[in-house]
């Protein structure tokens, strides 16, 4: 999110200061896992439906290591869950998708 020295506007720092604490470190780790490599492809994989790993790792191109642990950080951040042997995203991961469509739409705005 920001490096080592970076200056945070005053804008900024108001809306980081609008978080408690920890609900800070989860908004951290949510945009540090929406932001790995093949995380996003994964949430919109799974929007189209409920899908076995072998599914996911086919649409996604990712391979089982990487695919397995984005999976379990999904899982872990409640975006994610798994019955059987098929995964599906949960109220939070629709959320998710939501958010990555309204970021989408905002890169299409400022290249404009």
């Amino acid at each position: 999110m920001w490096g080592v020295g970076a200056v945070i506007s005053p804008q900024e720092m108001m809306v980081l200061s609008q978080f408690e604490s920890k609900e800070l470190e989860i908004f951290k780790g949510i945009l540090k896992t929406i932001s790995k490599r093949g995380v996003p492809e994964i949430l919109f994989c799974l929007k189209r439906g409920e899908k076995k790993f072998s599914q996911i790792m086919f649409e996604t191109r990712l391979n089982p290591g990487v695919l397995g642990r984005h999976l379990k950080e999904l899982k872990s951040l409640n975006m994610v869950d798994k019955d059987g042997d098929y995964y599906f995203l949960t109220d939070v991961g629709i959320g998710a998708i939501e958010i990555l469509e309204d970021l989408k739409r905002l890169a299409a705005l400022i290249g404009n």
